[in-house]
């Protein structure tokens, strides 16, 4: 259960995260749940689905929440290759000072 919850908040901090910036102009996005994670909804899914496979223990549910996880990790390298496109240098130093996943920042 706590899995679940930690995991909806972790997804719901990151879109808050993002709303400050809705309607302006790209920006590259380091401060609140991306200070901690480059992918913080993706990762809070990931661990909602996976709590909520675990509390119903339901083997189906935990081979969809892996099979998100997996399309996440498969998708995510294209995504940084994007934003380093974008961002350059800017980008580089946000992605060497925070994890790609969760953690505390360097």
């Amino acid at each position: 259960m706590s899995l679940s919850v930690a995991g909806l908040a972790l997804a719901v901090w990151g879109i808050a995260s993002l709303r400050p910036l809705l309607g302006q102009p790209l920006h590259l996005i380091r401060g609140g749940a991306f200070r901690f994670s480059r992918n913080p909804q993706s990762v809070g899914l990931t661990l909602l689905l996976l709590g909520v496979s675990l509390l119903l223990d339901s083997g189906l549910a935990l081979i969809f929440s892996l099979g998100f996880w997996a399309v996440f990790r498969a998708y995510v390298g294209r995504e940084e290759s994007q934003l380093l496109g974008i961002f350059g240098t800017r980008y580089e130093r946000y992605r060497r000072r925070t994890p790609r996943f969760l953690g505390l920042p360097r």
